[in-house]
C-alpha cells in the first residue's frame, strides 16, 4: 500500500524548514501546517499546500479538535511536530488522532524534559553529572543556597510561565552578588520555580538522537560556536564534531531510562581538556541546530520516516565532522550583542573585530551552509533576507521617530507650554499602563508633598480592567517613604478624565500617543512626567527586580519635586 503524505507543524520555524526539505529530496509528499499564514517554510518549493490552523499557546483545544478534523480526512500518514507548542497537544490527544500518526515519546517522558528539575533529579539519579542545584519555591529557600559560589545561575523550571496577569516567556539569568540573587529570583517566582544552579565554564555541545524504544539508533554532535544571548542561548552558529563517548554513554542512560522514542537532543557543557561535563537540559523534538546535521548527511528527519514506516531505521553512513552552519538572522543579532558588549565580562570574552572578521569569512568555505539559504530551493532564503531587512529597517525608524518624539516633550516641558497649564487650581492627571505602579505612587507622592497647593490630582491607567490592587514589590518599596499603598485600587482611563484635566503626565511616549489617538485634542496638554526633571521616559518595572522598582519610585518622586518646584515659583 502507497504511503500517504506527510504534514510538517509549525511552518514559521526553521526547523520546519529543514525537515520539509529532506524529505522532499526524499521523494515523499509534503504538506505544511501553521497557525500563521505564509510561514517561512510556506515559501519552499518542498511543500505543496499549507494548512492553518488555530495557535496551540492560545487555544490549545481548538488545535486538538483541528488535528482530529484532520485524523479523519484519512488524507496524511504521519504528522511531525518541531517545537512543544505542538508535540504537547499531539501526545496529549494521541488517543484520539491515533497513535500510529507519529513516533511519539509518553506524556510522562515528555514531561520530565520538559520540566528542567525533573529531568535533573533524573539524571542525578543515574549518576550523571550535573550543575548543582537548589529548587526554589518560595524566598526562604534562598537559604539553601548559602554555600553557593558566585556567579550563580538562576533557571526558571519552565520556559514559559504564568501568573494571574498573563504568561511570559522566560530566560536563564545570572547573580554575581547576595542581593542580585534574591532580587532577579523573587522576579522569577512571580511566575515559575526556579532552579539556582552552579556555574560550569565549558563549551556548549549538544548531541542529536533518533531512538527506538530507549535504544539510540543513530548519534550527532555539535560545538556551539555563536549563541543568542552571549551567556548562553539557542545557537546562531555552529560545527559538527565528533560525538565524545562521555556524553553518548551518559545520553544513553538518559534515554533509556525515559524509554524515548523518536527524535532528540541532550544538552551539555564540556571542557575537552578535563573530559568533565554538566547535563544542560534536554529538548524532546527537532532541535534548531538541525540544518547543520542535514548540511553534514546526518538525515534525521528521513530516519525518523524510516522509524515510523518500517519500526526500525536503515544503517546510514556517519556523518561529516567540520560543517559549519549559520542562522543568519540570528547570527546578525550575535554580531550586535557582541558589539555593544551586551553580557557581563566575568561570563564571557568578547572576541576582537579581527577574530569577528575571520569567522565570518568562512562563509566562503565549501563546508560553509546556511540555515536558511540555498541556491536548491531559493524563495524562503529571500523571504529571510526580507525579514531581516525589515526589522532592522523598522527598529532604526522607530528609533528616529521615538527620537523624535522625546525632543517634542522636552521643548514642551522646556517651554512654557508646561507653566501655561499648572494654573491655580488646575487638574493634573497622572497616567501609565496598569495604574498599580508609576502613576500610583505619582499621584500619592503629588499629594504627599504638595498637600495644601489647591490642585486637584488624580491617577489612571490605560488597562481595561480597573480596582486592582497596587504591585506588591512597589507597595513595599513605598511604604519605605510612608506611602501606603496597601488599600489602592487601579483606575482605568476614561473620556471624562481626559476632558476634565488641565494637564496630563504619561510615563512613556506610547501612553501619550493612546490618548491623543482617541481625543485629538488632549495632544496640547500630554506631557511626559520624566521631562520635567530632565530624566526622559519613566519605564515601568513590572516584574523586574526590586532595585528596578527603587529607581522607578526615586525617579517619579524626582520629577514630582520638580513640578511643586515650578508651582511654588509660580505662586512667589
Amino acid at each position: 500500500m502507497e504511503f500517504k503524505r506527510i504534514l510538517v507543524l509549525d511552518g514559521d520555524m526553521i526547523p520546519a524548514l529543514t525537515v520539509a526539505r529532506a524529505l522532499h529530496r526524499s521523494g515523499l509528499s509534503i504538506d505544511l501546517g501553521c497557525h500563521l499564514s505564509n510561514s517561512l517554510t510556506s515559501f519552499s518549493n518542498a511543500t505543496e499546500k499549507e494548512l492553518k490552523y488555530p495557535n496551540p499557546l492560545t487555544d490549545e483545544q481548538a488545535f486538538i479538535r483541528w488535528l482530529i478534523d484532520i485524523y479523519h480526512t484519512n488524507t496524511y500518514g504521519m504528522i511531525i511536530p518541531v517545537t512543544e507548542r505542538t508535540l504537547i497537544p499531539l501526545v496529549k490527544a494521541s488517543e484520539q488522532i491515533g497513535a500510529e500518526f507519529l513516533p511519539l515519546p509518553t506524556l510522562e517522558a515528555l514531561n520530565t524534559v520538559l520540566d528542567k528539575s525533573l529531568t535533573i533529579k533524573l539524571a542525578d539519579d543515574l549518576g550523571i553529572t550535573t550543575p548543582a542545584s537548589i529548587l526554589v519555591s518560595e524566598e526562604k529557600d534562598l537559604d539553601l543556597c548559602g554555600s553557593m559560589p558566585f556567579p550563580i545561575v538562576i533557571k526558571p523550571a519552565r520556559s514559559i510561565g504564568n501568573n494571574e496577569e498573563h504568561r511570559k516567556q522566560l530566560s536563564v539569568d545570572y547573580a554575581f552578588n547576595k542581593q542580585e540573587l534574591k532580587d532577579k529570583t523573587l522576579q522569577h517566582l512571580a511566575y515559575t520555580p526556579v532552579l539556582i544552579q552552579e556555574y560550569f565554564k565549558g563549551q556548549g555541545v549538544g548531541i542529536e538522537l533518533i531512538a527506538n524504544n530507549g535504544t539510540i539508533e543513530y548519534s550527532f554532535q555539535h560545538l556551539r560556536l555563536h549563541e543568542v544571548p552571549l551567556t548562553g542561548g539557542g545557537s546562531s552558529y555552529r560545527k559538527s564534531v565528533a560525538v565524545e563517548p562521555i556524553l553518548l554513554d551518559a545520553s544513553q542512560k538518559l534515554i533509556k531510562a525515559l524509554n524515548w522514542h523518536g527524535v532528540v537532543m541532550v544538552e551539555f557543557k564540556w571542557r575537552p581538556d578535563t573530559q568533565e561535563y554538566r547535563l544542560m537540559e534536554i529538548n524532546g523534538r527537532f532541535w534548531g541546530s538541525l540544518p547543520l546535521a542535514l548540511a553534514s548527511k546526518a538525515n534525521f528527519p528521513l530516519m525518523l520516516y524510516e522509524l515510523f514506516k518500517n519500526k526500525a531505521i536503515k544503517k546510514h553512513e556517519p556523518y561529516s565532522t567540520g560543517v559549519y552552519c549559520r542562522n543568519l538572522s540570528r547570527d546578525i543579532q550575535w554580531l550586535e550583542h557582541v558589539l555593544r558588549k551586551n553580557a557581563p565580562p566575568e561570563l564571557y570574552k568578547f572576541p576582537s573585530i579581527s577574530d569577528i572578521g575571520k569567522e565570518y569569512l568562512h562563509i566562503f568555505l565549501p563546508k560553509h551552509k546556511f540555515d536558511v539559504q540555498t541556491l536548491s530551493d531559493i524563495k524562503p532564503g529571500i523571504h529571510d533576507l526580507r525579514e531581516i531587512v525589515i526589522y532592522y529597517y523598522d527598529r532604526i525608524k522607530n528609533i528616529l521617530i521615538e527620537k523624535r518624539k522625546l525632543k517634542h516633550y522636552s521643548k514642551k516641558a522646556k517651554g512654557g507650554s508646561l507653566v501655561a497649564h499648572l494654573t491655580p487650581n488646575a487638574t493634573i492627571l497622572f497616567l501609565c499602563y496598569g495604574n498599580i505602579n508609576r502613576s500610583a505612587i505619582a499621584e500619592c507622592l503629588f499629594n504627599k508633598i504638595a498637600p495644601d497647593m489647591g490642585f486637584k490630582v488624580k491617577s489612571a491607567g490605560l488597562h481595561q480592567v480597573a480596582n486592582r490592587p497596587a504591585d506588591p514589590v512597589m507597595v513595599n518599596v513605598a511604604k519605605q517613604s510612608d506611602i501606603n499603598l496597601s488599600s489602592w485600587s487601579s483606575t482605568s482611563i476614561t473620556q471624562e478624565m481626559i476632558e476634565s484635566s488641565d494637564i496630563i503626565f504619561a510615563m512613556e511616549t506610547r501612553h501619550c500617543d493612546a490618548i491623543i489617538e482617541k481625543h485629538p485634542q488632549a495632544a496640547e496638554k500630554c506631557f511626559l512626567l520624566g521631562m520635567t526633571a530632565g530624566s526622559g521616559e519613566i519605564s515601568d518595572p513590572y516584574g523586574l527586580p526590586p532595585t528596578i522598582y527603587e529607581n522607578c519610585f526615586k525617579e517619579v518622586e524626582n520629577n514630582i519635586q520638580e513640578i511643586v518646584k515650578i508651582m511654588k515659583s509660580l505662586h512667589n
